[in-house]
Parts: structure tokens; sequence; C-alpha cells
């Protein structure tokens, strides 16, 4: 906890975000006294910078938790933010949490993961060698009483793996996933590519078709004329996937794959400037779009495991990369 306010307190004074502004002004220069050990994947730490550009200015922050039970850091978030025409918008904002994720990571890191544990607990064995030499009698055994009463209720509390995903777009949450919708959609994600195996088997085409709204914000402020200004952006996506394959398969040194994918992608973005008032609206109207349609045809022949072919066909119509 310490070492995460001293990071934070330490940013705040040497920040150029504005709307910190005020709080740096009422820290006093003195208010930090003591250093604490700042290593990013030991201890909990706070971050802030600020990229000063001609259209306006970018901030962000990243704050890291640990907690005392585990070596794996308990959260973490970041946050994006513009700050243009007096305003902040909070393009971006991502947050993870994690618990009971330390055997993962030790199977995953493998003899690692001895090394890294050996190094973080290494500080506190020298804590506990200092208490030794100079506490008496009385202190070591309240020490330790508690040191075993923590690990006890530590014990005792569920051990299950525990998650969390949040991102968030213009303030808007965009999606949060826990440990159980992970597994509910790797569960998904299983049976349908179990069906599309099939499909492809049997030379069917699979078509897949996705539409998003990427971003909906709108703004309004005050001018000098005392007509308030409206800016509003509006930017949504659809997705198109054909796909059609054969496989004649008789073992691994002969087998034979045909097939095709077809791709295409609409971006549409809509943008809206104007006066707002009380007998109308008056402004500009700005509609674009982005679209791209490509195919990739052709197969893959093995014989009798040295001989390989691949070869791709002539696209039938004309591909849109970008229009």
């Amino acid at each position: 906890v310490g070492s995460f306010v001293w990071s934070h307190l330490s940013q705040l004074l040497e920040t150029d975000d504005p709307v910190k502004q005020q709080v740096r002004d009422l820290l006093p220069d003195d208010i930090i006294e003591k250093d604490y050990d700042l290593e990013t994947w030991k201890y909990s730490s706070y971050s802030d910078a600020t990229f000063h550009l001609e259209s306006g200015n970018v901030n962000l922050e990243a704050a890291t938790v640990f907690s005392s039970k585990s070596f794996v850091p308990r959260s973490a978030t970041a946050n994006l933010t513009l700050h243009m025409m007096g305003q902040a918008v909070n393009l971006l904002e991502l947050g993870l949490r994690l618990e009971n994720a330390d055997h993962i990571v030790k199977k995953v890191m493998g003899h690692f993961s001895t090394s890294f544990m050996e190094d973080f607990t290494k500080k506190d064995q020298e804590k506990k060698q200092e208490l030794n030499a100079s506490a008496t009698p009385t202190v070591k055994q309240n020490y330790f009483s508690h040191q075993r009463l923590q690990f006890s209720k530590g014990m005792g509390k569920n051990k299950d793996l525990k998650c969390g995903l949040s991102v968030k777009i213009f303030g808007n949450e965009l999606s949060f996933l826990d440990c159980d919708d992970i597994r509910n959609e790797m569960k998904q994600y299983s049976l349908s590519l179990a069906e599309v195996a099939v499909k492809l088997l049997k030379g069917q085409e699979i078509q897949y078709n996705k539409k998003l709204s990427l971003v909906t914000e709108e703004l309004t402020f005050p001018t000098i004329s005392g007509l308030p200004v409206r800016l509003a952006l509006n930017v949504s996506a659809a997705t198109n996937i054909r796909v059609k394959g054969n496989l004649e398969f008789k073992q691994w040194s002969n087998f034979f794959i045909t097939g095709y994918i077809k791709p295409s992608a609409l971006i549409h973005l809509s943008a809206q400037m104007g006066i707002v008032g009380i007998f109308g609206e008056a402004g500009l109207n700005w509609v674009t779009g982005m679209r791209t349609s490509t195919s990739l045809d052709g197969g893959v022949q093995v014989k009798k495991g040295q001989d390989l072919k691949v070869f791709l066909n002539t696209p039938e119509q004309s591909m849109e990369i970008i229009d």
C-alpha cells in the first residue's frame, strides 16, 4: 500500500494533466519523505504520462496492485484520455483482475517461477532476520501469531481462479467478462468449431456475419456567441466471411484439401458539427465509408509424404482491397 501511495503522490506532483492541476497545486512539496522500492513486478505502483500534441493533450494512466498473498498482480488498469477544446474525452479504459492464478503461472513458467519466487520473498526474509535480531520475545510472539492467523485465513478461503476483464470506449462499457463467461464462451466456440469442421468436411459453405457499433458519441459545449456547438460522431462496422472446403484424407502422408475463403468488411463513419438554437440547427454533416472485399481460392495436396503441391486459383470476381 505504501509504495502505491508514494508513487501516486510523486506522479501527481509531476503531472501535466489539466484535470489534475488543482490537486497538484494543493499538495505540498515535502509531502513525500520516504522512498519505496518501485520495482513494477514486485510492488503496487501508479504511473501518469501526458503527451502534448498540436490538437490537444493525451494523458495515459496505469496502475498495478499486488496482494501480499500472491506474486501475481491482483489488478491492473489503464486509461487513455484526450483533452481537446476544454473537454476531457475518455478514449479507452482497460481493467483486469486476477485472483488465485499462482498455480497457473507456475505451470506456464516452469522452473523460472522458482527463482522468481525466491527473489520475491527475499525482502520478507530479510525483514524477519532483522526482527529476530532486534525485537524482544514478546514482539516476536505477537508478530508470528499475526502471521499464523493470516496464513490460516488464507488457507480457509476458496482457491478457485477468479478473473475479470473490462473494456470501455468513450466511457461506455463495451464488454465485461469473468472466468465463468470465458469458460462458457470457450464451450460455445468449441461446439461452433466442431460444427464448422463437420460442414467443411461435407463441402458445405459457411457464412459468418457480424455488425458492430464502434463509436456513438455526442459533445456539446458553449461559444462566445451564446449558441452551443454540437459535435457528433458515429462509427459502425459490418463483416462477412464465406468459407467452403473439401477434404480427401486417407492418412497423414496422403491428403488433398481444396476450398476458398472470401472475407469482406464495411466501415461507416458519420460526423456532424453545427450550432443548435431555438429555431433549429445549422451545420455540416460528413458521411464516408470504407470497404474491402477479397478472396483466396486454392488447395494443398500431399502425396506419399514426399510431394507437396500448393496451388492458388485466379479470382472469378474483382477484388477491392480498399475502396
